[in-house]
């Protein structure tokens, strides 16, 4: 993504926004992946700079999964 996408955001007004939000980066992504989200997960997300645009950076996110056996 470039710098005019804020993706780091923190604070939703609601679970519909927080789905939102998270939809918009599924639609960027390159690495297409079928995973199911909540409004209760956490995501990690981490954030590089890349030289495939000007002023890009590369952002990865991953959903927290709590293994029980």
């Amino acid at each position: 993504t470039d710098t005019n996408f804020y993706f780091i955001l923190t604070d939703f007004r609601n679970d519909a926004s927080f789905l939102s939000y998270i939809n918009v980066f599924k639609g960027k992504s390159k690495f297409k992946k079928e995973i199911t989200l909540s409004a209760n997960d956490n995501i990690l997300t981490l954030a590089t700079c890349t030289y495939e645009l000007d002023d890009a950076r590369f952002v990865v996110q991953a959903k927290k999964i709590i293994k029980t056996d």
